[in-house]
């Protein structure tokens, strides 16, 4: 099975050494702990067992990047009870944030400096000009991935980022229980990694992900994520109709044209062949018509069928499994 060659930062950005993937895999949001075990086969990928959890109300701290544990001692203390139910024991996992916890930016760039210090100030200065988000607090790394035509540096940079606390919380509390972290990765490029066998080498496809807190659109183009956009609903949309992706209309018509109008101008040869839209059932018929229209092309609504597959955990949709398999099959080097 083919890789996402963008997917390589994440480990990376938890300072790792390159890994395999492993077949146990857990899910964090603001409101559960999700975790499946996968293993491939002939015929496909074995969902072998899963098990969730709900979180603590207000075990998280709000904000527009997620926000660090209130009380890390609880997310521990629940890890090892959760984790005593699950069929071990587990040494090695990946772990799958929502969007807006571990967020993707590019950038053009001239040749990165060699060193490490040297590069992350360069890094840092970069991101300071492009989110609104104190840089010294998150924890960053970047991969070098192909540039776009006639763009002004020569070297395209692929950054991702998370609040630093958080993500060290994380770890020290997978390592409480006795698991390693090797990959930590979002949403959007675990559903990735999962539908890319479906995509040909020459052909574009997108992604669009709605989840209670935001959309995303990316792109996908030879096995490399070309184009990735997170667009969060705000403060006051969050709390309503949001949280069933029924997004402001003309705010997403507007996004989606100006992606698509962007890309035109710089590959106007090459046609958007697949379309796949992860999204709620109470917003789907409304994501689908945006996106025929604004993306002149037919979407298809994500399902089970869409995934490489031998047997399902009948507990579990194919929302709740489509990350933990993606994460299952990135193959990190």
């Amino acid at each position: 099975m083919k890789s996402m060659r963008s997917s390589s930062w994440i480990e990376r950005l938890l300072g790792l050494d390159p890994v395999l993937p492993a077949p146990h895999v857990f899910a964090l949001d603001r409101h559960e702990l999700r975790y499946g075990s996968f293993h491939r086969t002939p015929q496909g990928w074995v969902f072998e067992t899963s098990r969730r959890e709900p979180l603590p109300e207000g075990l998280m701290a709000a904000g527009v990047l997620g926000g660090p544990l209130r009380a890390p001692k609880l997310l521990w203390e629940l890890l090892q009870r959760f984790v005593a139910t699950v069929p071990g024991p587990i040494a090695e996992a990946s772990l799958v944030l929502p969007d807006d916890w571990l967020r993707i930016v590019f950038t053009e760039s001239a040749e990165l400096p060699r060193g490490r210090k040297e590069r992350d100030e360069v890094l840092r200065f970069k991101l300071k000009r492009l989110v609104p988000f104190r840089v010294e607090e998150l924890r960053l790394a970047a991969t070098e991935v192909t540039p776009f035509p006639h763009q002004q540096e020569p070297k395209r940079l692929l950054i991702g980022f998370a609040i630093e606390t958080l993500m060290a919380q994380l770890e020290d509390a997978f390592l409480g229980v006795g698991i390693e972290l090797g990959q930590i990765t979002n949403n959007t490029l675990a559903f990735l990694a999962g539908l890319e066998p479906l995509v040909a080498a020459d052909e574009l496809a997108a992604l669009v992900l709605v989840e209670p807190e935001g959309y995303t659109l990316s792109y996908l183009y030879g096995g490399e994520l070309l184009l990735y956009r997170y667009k969060s609903y705000g403060e006051e949309t969050a709390a309503g109709d949001e949280r069933h992706g029924a997004a402001d209309a003309g705010a997403v018509r507007r996004d989606l044209r100006l992606t698509r109008t962007f890309l035109g101008e710089r590959f106007p040869q090459r046609r958007l062949s697949r379309v796949f839209l992860a999204a709620p059932p109470a917003g789907e018929a409304s994501w689908l018509d945006r996106l025929a229209d604004e993306l002149d092309a037919a979407a298809e609504p994500l399902g089970f069928e869409h995934f490489s597959l031998a047997r399902t955990q009948a507990s579990e949709s194919w929302q709740v499994t489509g990350p933990l398999l993606g994460a299952a099959s990135i193959e990190v080097s």
